[in-house]
């Protein structure tokens, strides 16, 4: 009878699945969804405790280098750009990310940044770039949520290795992916961005120039749509002077630079998979303008 009972359960399942265009579980969040299937396995858990995961060489976005954009192998006089998803380009065509349009022959840029890093990632980006390719000239893009502990790809990845035999057998039971979807959460948490952790964060960057006779120049980024909020923004740029970090606000300059519709364009623009908190083709292009300009100051 239970035998009849799961092969009825399993035979609706995939009836239900099949209906809606499933073609894996996807696991539910607060800030949308994630599936394990495919985004996560361009992610594997880091070796490196501060750094929680670290992206797949060679796989997705990710190139061979570890970088997004054009392949090319780093060099010492080349440049690092360090940052989360809205530096990664989610969403957008990764030629049209600001990264890929202020490249020139004399310039090359390296795009590191990976979904869901925040602030002590950074740090540690900057240290395995350094060590690996000799980099010495980092842009590091900061945006209102990056500090913040571990994001939720890190509770994924950890699901993963956790409960393996369950994700395999997910392959083979429309009846497990549906437990799944309707029963497991994962939500980023979120911690103050206080004074002290902003600190620590340029201490960190401070430590670094100082020790590894590198250059840092952080910017921050815009964020939030219409209303272009960036909460902390005046704490971060007291900080950065404290430490004589040079730092870029191209929050203001968007904003001072972009009338109210252009601001909407530039986080939701028709035909792009661009979310609230992520910027649109046209959003890159402003940044790209801006940071040519910056580039000539």
């Amino acid at each position: 009878m239970g035998i009849i009972v799961l092969f009825l359960s399993e035979l609706m399942a995939r009836i239900l699945l099949n209906s809606f265009g499933f073609s894996f579980y996807k696991i539910n969040l607060a800030e949308g969804s994630y599936q394990i299937s495919n985004n996560s396995s361009y992610f594997k858990l880091s070796k490196n405790p501060k750094l929680a995961y670290e992206p797949v060489k060679g796989q997705g976005a990710f190139n061979k280098y570890g970088s997004v954009g054009q392949e090319f192998a780093p060099e010492k006089g080349d440049v690092g750009l360090i940052g989360d998803s809205v530096a990664f380009g989610v969403g957008i065509p990764k030629s049209k990310v600001f990264s890929s349009l202020i490249q020139r022959q004399d310039y090359r840029v390296h795009n590191f940044a990976v979904p869901g890093y925040g602030s002590t990632q950074y740090v540690e980006v900057i240290k395995e770039k350094y060590n690996e390719f000799g980099i010495e000239d980092y842009l590091v893009f900061l945006c209102s949520n990056d500090f913040q502990e571990i994001s939720v790809e890190k509770e994924v990845l950890d699901f993963r290795e956790k409960h393996k035999s369950i994700l395999a057998a997910a392959k083979y039971s429309y009846l497990i992916r549906m437990l799944l979807n309707s029963t497991l959460s994962f939500q980023r948490h979120d911690i103050s961005a206080t004074k002290s952790a902003i600190k620590d964060f340029f201490f960190e960057l401070d430590s670094m120039k100082n020790k590894m006779g590198i250059r840092i120049t952080v910017y921050i980024l815009p964020q939030g749509g219409e209303t272009l909020t960036f909460p902390y923004r005046k704490e971060v740029l007291q900080v950065a002077h404290q430490f004589n970090i040079d730092i870029v606000d191209l929050h203001s300059s968007f904003k001072a630079n972009t009338s109210p519709g252009e601001a909407r364009k530039a986080f939701l623009e028709r035909g792009q998979h661009v979310d609230p908190f992520h910027l649109s083709v046209f959003g890159h292009m402003k940044i790209a303008q801006l940071l040519n300009i910056d580039s000539k100051r």
